[in-house]
């Protein structure tokens, strides 16, 4: 027990030292009594492009997209409750709790619609919600390998053993032994933002949550069958599941490859293109492909 306290007091200084030394590049708005999250934009347009990251991803994934994009448009990034620099969650991170945040950040932020909505991995599951809830507000969705509610089921096996590996993980970070282990191989401010423990307590909760998001967005009117939907896939099956886990990733392939047609195939605007030389974080692998994606909707 001692032991544990000792290592959760040090990790509270470590974070603390890492917000010091990383701090925020955009702004802090709370969106729920003192609850803050972090928006940082740039440009100007009638179109905003909200970009989402993937489920223990952050805003800082999207900096080459957002560099070649330019100052032509205006793109926000944001940190979900509990990621990047974003204060942690009040209630578990399902679809609607999410949504419901993203909505308030972008009121609150004095961010009007219309918005086109990119979302990566398990932040597919938000912006289908945000797009079901406000369909007037949404002009477009680009879905960068993206997890999307009529899929949950068939992901459900699969990944419970990352549900497992995530959660155990969260424990490790509380007392920095995450940050030790070092299991993903990553660098300064990317270690430092995904190895918080808020950031693993976050993306936990979500894994536990999936079959709560599927109830959610069966509750919630359907897509517009008009709504233009590109679906971006990866064409190397990397980084879908975690490190050790490649030969799961191999098999899921052929069920992966028809989930991503079939979520392109819920508009009758909807296009699927798999990305050469891509793994699953395709924002990180391909940023120009994504950001040609989004210029297509800013000519």
């Amino acid at each position: 027990m001692l032991a544990f306290i000792a290592g959760a007091a040090l990790e509270s200084l470590v974070e603390a030292r890492d917000l010091r030394r990383f701090p925020p590049p955009g702004q802090l708005i709370a969106v729920e009594g003192a609850r803050r999250l972090h928006l940082r934009c740039q440009g100007s347009g009638p179109l905003t492009v909200v970009l989402e990251a993937s489920g223990l991803g952050n805003s800082t994934s999207y900096d080459r997209v957002m560099s070649l994009v330019g100052a032509g448009a205006r793109v926000c990034a944001y940190d979900r409750a509990g990621m990047g620099w974003s204060d942690p969650p009040s209630r578990s991170p399902d679809a609607a709790s999410t949504a419901s945040d993203l909505w308030t950040l972008l009121d609150r932020a004095g961010i009007s619609p219309p918005y086109l909505l990119v979302a990566a991995s398990a932040g597919g599951l938000d912006a289908e919600m945000l797009a079901r809830q406000h369909p007037e507000a949404i002009r477009a969705l680009i879905f960068l390998d993206a997890l999307d509610g009529n899929a949950i089921d068939a992901l459900q096996a699969p990944l419970a053993e990352l549900r497992r590996e995530v959660c155990v993980a969260s424990w490790l970070a509380k007392v920095g032994l995450l940050r030790l282990l070092d299991p993903l191989k990553l660098r300064d401010r990317t270690a430092a933002l995904t190895y918080r423990a808020s950031a693993t307590d976050a993306t936990c909760g979500l894994m536990r949550t999936l079959a709560r998001s599927r109830d959610e967005l069966a509750d919630v009117a359907p897509l517009r069958p008009d709504l233009p939907i590109v679906v971006l896939s990866h064409s190397e099956p990397r980084d879908l599941f975690p490190p050790g886990h490649e030969a799961e990733a191999r098999s899921f392939e052929p069920r992966w490859n028809e989930l991503q047609g079939a979520l392109a195939r819920r508009s009758s605007r909807g296009i699927h293109r798999i990305i050469p030389g891509s793994g699953h974080l395709i924002a990180v692998d391909r940023p120009e492909v994504v950001a040609d994606a989004i210029q297509e909707f800013l000519r």
